[in-house]
């Protein structure tokens, strides 16, 4: 149906909207690094670079109607607090790649990155699998499984591409984790 579509860029837009686009920019950011060629130094020069490649406007357009597809899949079940799922586990992916990362000083992600440890990790992703166990048993509990999977993915590829990281990676991992759990969700759905 029309309205469930349009509902669900309603629910993106709005996502969007609560965290000032600033994980976006990461999305672009990040992507315009990965894709140039060359060592760690210069793709951090392209990634902290103000202008936008074909790369990152790319990922953003894929990574977003993705997200989009992923909302409707979920509200065609029904399942509206699989919205609030998401978003939290979208945070899980962002503190598992700032885990997993050595931070790229100066700037407002190294805070982050060096501030989280295996204690507030654990302790965090505990809360938000528990709340998601809550709001929908194993569903939820694959959807925060799918942005932990997520945030192990960028950091490698951040570790590969930059050896460092920075609030460009963490934004990606924040808009890909949310994504990741959407489908890990979608997925969990279908056959549950």
């Amino acid at each position: 149906p029309v309205w469930s579509f349009f509902t669900a860029v309603i629910v993106y837009a709005f996502l969007m909207l609560i965290t000032g686009y600033n994980h976006l920019d990461g999305v672009m950011d990040m992507a315009d690094g990965v894709m140039v060629h060359g060592e760690p130094e210069r793709k951090i020069r392209i990634m902290k670079d103000p202008s936008v490649g074909a790369g990152g406007v790319a990922t953003l357009f894929l990574v977003a109607s993705l997200t989009i597809a992923g909302i409707y899949n979920i509200l065609d079940y029904h399942f509206i607090f699989g919205i609030i799922i998401c978003e939290m586990a979208a945070k899980t992916s962002l503190i598992t790649t700032a885990l997993l990362s050595r931070p790229l000083t100066p700037g407002i992600g190294s805070y982050f990155i060096k501030e989280t440890n295996i204690s507030n990790y654990l302790a965090s992703t505990v809360i938000v699998t528990v709340i998601a166990f809550l709001l929908r048993d194993l569903v939820g509990i694959i959807g925060v499984l799918g942005a932990i999977v997520s945030g192990i993915i960028i950091a490698l590829i951040a570790r590969r591409n930059f050896v460092l990281a920075n609030g460009d990676v963490l934004g990606m991992s924040n808009e890909v984790g949310r994504l990741f759990s959407l489908l890990f969700m979608s997925v969990a759905l279908y056959f549950l």
